[in-house]
């Protein structure tokens, strides 16, 4: 698993964290607890430094105000573990 910081939020409601590699856009980010996964958002935008990027994510309902640690799962020829349906 990849880990996102997310450090604040924008005014118009999308999150900014801070990544230590290259994250797919579209992919969704993820909250881990007791070995579940809570869908935080999905990947909008990455900008800045190639080394350290910043991304934006367009959070999901319930977690608009959310700044902490989220995590992207490992994917597989590209595709996200989670697709909407």
């Amino acid at each position: 698993m990849k880990r996102i910081i997310i450090t604040h939020k924008t005014p118009k409601g999308k999150l900014i964290g801070r990544a230590n590699f290259q994250p797919p856009i579209n992919s969704i980010v993820v909250l881990k607890s007791n070995k579940k996964f809570k869908k935080v958002g999905k990947i909008y935008d990455v900008f800045g430094p190639v080394n350290k990027p910043y991304v934006k994510i367009i959070p999901f309902k319930g977690f608009e105000n959310y700044v902490g640690e989220v995590f992207i799962l490992k994917q597989k020829n590209g595709k996200s573990k989670y697709r909407k349906k």
